[in-house]
């Protein structure tokens, strides 16, 4: 069985309570008792005392109940009869409902990973494309040419060969936005990249009308010792 069909079954299982707690608490009074459970176990923020802060809640959870059918709960054997009576079942159904929340959200979190990763793979395969191109026409390309023009500048930082990675892609303010890190290796300290990035935004448009890139990193790969001014 799969990752993925492991987690619907999961999904699918229901937690049968006992006739007797059923009757005894409404569905909202269960639905607070497990929003009260989950706001304890955020309070504590430690998976070590995820089962007693369970345990803990659903014993106030019961303590704040009277039962007609129990007078107070009776002489302390009755008392812990009837508190187990119940505690066991609750627990039980309390951690159902919150390993289901949480393969959930697992669930999700997953699905929207794949889908970042394969924005991103989309986004670095016309990145790519489109710097072949550039390098194609710097090539070519003399001051007198009528064909596609790229700045001197631009060329020049394509001749150190660089690989622009996309780390992430987003929106600010209603616009697509990439982030990259790029990587060259060369001799001499400084070299700007501000031409290039701005050749390739340009570049960028003809397929997606608002996108601008930004420079998370530059790295020289050269060793630093070596470099010259």
């Amino acid at each position: 069985m799969s990752l993925q069909e492991s987690i619907k079954r999961i999904l699918r299982e229901e937690t049968e309570l006992p006739i007797f707690i059923r009757r005894r608490f409404t569905m909202k009074e269960l639905d607070k008792l497990i929003n009260n459970v989950e706001d304890a176990i955020l309070k504590y923020g430690d998976d070590k005392h995820i089962d007693d802060t369970i345990y803990d809640e659903v014993r106030e959870f019961i303590k704040e109940r009277r039962f007609d059918d129990i007078d107070e709960f009776g002489d302390d054997q009755d008392y812990w009869r009837t508190y187990l009576k119940y505690e066991t079942p609750l627990v039980k159904y309390v951690k159902h409902r919150i390993d289901n929340k949480l393969v959930k959200e697992q669930e999700d979190y997953f699905q929207q990973k794949e889908k970042r990763i394969q924005k991103e793979k989309k986004f670095q395969k016309l990145i790519d494309s489109e710097i072949q191109i550039m390098k194609n026409i710097c090539e070519y390309m003399d001051a007198e040419s009528e064909d596609e023009f790229i700045s001197f500048d631009a060329c020049d930082f394509l001749d150190l060969d660089p690989k622009v990675r996309v780390t992430s892609v987003d929106k600010l303010n209603g616009v697509s936005r990439i982030l990259v890190v790029i990587e060259y290796e060369a001799m001499m300290h400084f070299h700007d990249e501000e031409t290039f990035i701005s050749e390739l935004q340009y570049r960028l448009r003809k397929w997606i009308t608002n996108v601008n890139i930004e420079v998370e990193d530059v790295l020289n790969t050269y060793p630093d010792e070596k470099r010259q001014w």
